[in-house]
């Protein structure tokens, strides 16, 4: 069995979860929103590193990412959802190189794929388990060391311990570093200049917390002295109206509250709008919204990590020779809704071929 980080942590949370998925082959085709602004974040990031090395514009070809992506919105997305999510984004990805205008590492190779690394125990034995994924990064530090680099995006407080301490004890950063060194091992790596003598020593991560702030209509006092002054959060924009029902930003549609006493109005941001407040507020308080922290992994760390894994594709096995598969419902909306809720709530047996709305199987049907 080829396993993912993530679906081995769902296994550890509700093995229930890895049932459907392997061996009836549901799985959800509800949008998951924070994934997918976390996917689009991470490509901008990887679209900026291979146009830096490939000597191309970074700006044009992250906005031909941008422009691509958010072309189209999407049938169960309404146009404002989907023009915010395009803005927290792109300002995200803008404020985040503000903050880092100098890195302080070199970038050995961007999006390192691993597929068929054999899952190993502690002492060398193989669990005929494999893992597949994919590493954010490899960099190199001045001082020589090599880590692994990833990306995240969150919704917690970054000056919270509790959420270090978490990524500390994250077993994502251990299975990439266990990954990162087979394919060295293997001489995979020496084509980016990574040899079988180098040491891999351990991780760094690279948090963006999503600003909780949507767009919004200005008052009537700011409004005006956007109107006067042309200017909202330090950008440039000329509201005007070009016609009697119709009023623009920068040429761009916004909607508008008429005040009780005629004249008086008030505008809602457009995206661009929004877009300068998001700015704004990382830039006022980047501590609040960006951290970048290694992640030290010990040797003992990383045995005590391969002996764990291998007890978990073990019970994994166990499981599926003697149908022992459980469900743990108290999992199921702890620290998010998982994907499976649908079918848990319902109490509906899978094996009888029947499915749920927002379900669907990727076996192919004999």
């Amino acid at each position: 069995m080829e396993l993912s980080i993530s679906r081995i942590n769902n296994f550890v949370g509700c093995p229930y979860s890895l049932e459907l998925f392997y061996k009836y082959g549901i799985v959800s085709t509800k949008w998951k929103d924070a994934a997918e602004m976390g996917t689009a974040y991470h490509k901008l990031h990887e679209v900026a590193v291979n146009a830096e090395q490939d000597g191309t514009n970074v700006m044009e070809a992250v906005a031909a990412v941008i422009n691509e992506k958010y072309e189209h919105c999407p049938s169960h997305k309404t146009v404002e959802e989907w023009e915010k999510e395009q803005a927290l984004v792109t300002y995200g990805f803008l404020a985040y190189h503000w903050f880092y205008d100098v890195a302080d590492f070199e970038i050995i190779k961007a999006e390192v794929p691993f597929y068929g690394v054999p899952i190993l125990d502690s002492e060398g034995n193989d669990t005929g388990h494999t893992l597949k994924g994919r590493i954010d990064n490899l960099i190199r530090m001045p001082n020589g060391h090599i880590l692994i680099h990833d990306f995240k995006t969150t919704s917690h407080d970054l000056t919270s311990g509790s959420y270090w301490t978490a990524q500390q004890n994250n077993m994502q950063m251990r299975t990439y570093l266990y990954a990162a060194r087979c394919l060295q091992s293997h001489g995979v790596l020496e084509e980016f200049g990574i040899g079988k003598d180098e040491i891999i020593f351990g991780a760094m991560i690279d948090v963006w917390k999503k600003p909780g702030i949507s767009p919004k209509f200005i008052t009537q006092k700011d409004t005006k002295l956007l109107v006067e002054g042309g200017q909202y959060y330090s950008n440039d924009f000329k509201v005007e109206w070009t016609s009697d029902l119709e009023c623009r930003a920068n040429g761009v549609i916004t909607q508008v509250k008429m005040g009780a006493k005629g004249a008086a109005y008030a505008i809602r941001e457009t995206p661009d709008m929004y877009g300068a407040r998001l700015i704004h507020v990382m830039t006022e308080d980047p501590d609040m919204y960006f951290a970048r922290r290694n992640v030290p992994i010990t040797d003992r760390d990383m045995a005590l990590f391969q002996d764990n894994l291998a007890k978990i594709v073990r019970t994994i096995d166990f499981m599926n020779q003697t149908d022992n598969w459980y469900n743990v419902k108290t999992k199921c909306r702890e620290t998010y809704t998982c994907d499976y809720t649908g079918i848990c709530d319902a109490d509906i047996d899978i094996s009888q071929g029947i499915l749920p709305e927002g379900f669907k199987c990727i076996f192919d049907k004999e």
